[in-house]
């Protein structure tokens, strides 16, 4: 699912197999894509696909040093073409606005987030992934090329456990949202409830600052990662996690990688 603001949005997701089109405005210069939580599955792939569509990317991660970084490194570099990587703390606003400022990327795909067990959902995970999400639009709207925000939401963003379509209607769509998660269940409500709270709150401040924002609420990712992997991706040791939200084989080469934390553990990986 796609909820846009405005301009026209094409993406669909499957392993090796990320199309993205975009309708920017016309211009000279190249298209530059800033990618957060680069390091992590999703961000990996977007990273390696938009240099394989000759984008210009920079890479944003936690530290350049860590092994996952410099595998995003090596692959791009196997790639080829104009990548860079920056290590930045996503909840510093005034060194993201100060980047966005400097880098004038034409889209910020924001894949950068927090998704684990956690004893304190809401300091550890909710409220964090809310304050990014805010601070990456805060980022656009200080930036002098104005770029489009694209975020990765979430199905979960868009219902909840046994949520129904909205009366009248027969499926799922952009105006629907989770009504059933909240934080206080554990980890795995509180993880959707703050991919909800992080799109509604992202989507209003981009309307009140006047940034082109798109949301992109995916069910499931799957598939092997690209290029050398620690394991954190893809591979998962238990299986028929229902209860979770996760459905994952014992031994498969697929894990759940729901959208893009920077080297998540899949549940129970």
């Amino acid at each position: 699912m796609v909820r846009k603001t405005g301009g026209l949005l094409l993406l669909l997701l499957w392993p090796s197999g990320l199309l993205i089109n975009f309708s920017l405005p016309d211009t000279t210069e190249q298209r530059h894509a800033v990618v957060t939580g680069a390091a992590g599955y999703l961000g990996r792939e977007l990273c390696a696909q938009l240099l394989e569509d000759h984008w210009r990317v920079t890479a944003l991660v936690r530290e350049v040093s860590a092994e996952r970084a410099q595998a995003l490194a090596e692959l791009a570099k196997d790639i080829g073409g104009d990548f860079q990587i920056l290590s930045l703390d996503l909840l510093d606003d005034v060194a993201l606005q100060q980047t966005m400022t400097s880098l004038r990327p034409s889209v910020i795909f924001h894949a950068g987030g927090v998704f684990r067990r956690c004893k304190k959902p809401m300091e550890e995970m909710v409220e964090p992934n809310i304050a990014m999400a805010e601070a990456v639009v805060r980022a656009a709207a200080a930036a002098p090329s104005r770029p489009r925000v694209v975020y990765t939401s979430s199905m979960a963003a868009v219902r909840g456990p046994g949520q129904e379509p909205r009366k009248g209607q027969r499926c799922f769509d952009e105006k629907d949202f989770n009504s059933q998660s909240h934080p206080e269940n554990g980890w795995g409500e509180a993880y959707q409830y703050s991919k909800r709270e992080s799109e509604l709150r992202a989507k209003s401040l981009a309307e009140e600052l006047q940034v082109d924002f798109v949301s992109l609420c995916p069910s499931f990712i799957l598939g092997p990662e690209r290029g050398s992997s620690d394991g954190s991706g893809f591979f998962c040791e238990h299986g028929a996690l229902m209860d979770e939200g996760c459905l994952v084989s014992k031994g498969c080469p697929y894990g759940h990688s729901e959208p893009g934390a920077e080297g998540a553990q899949p549940p129970h990986c």
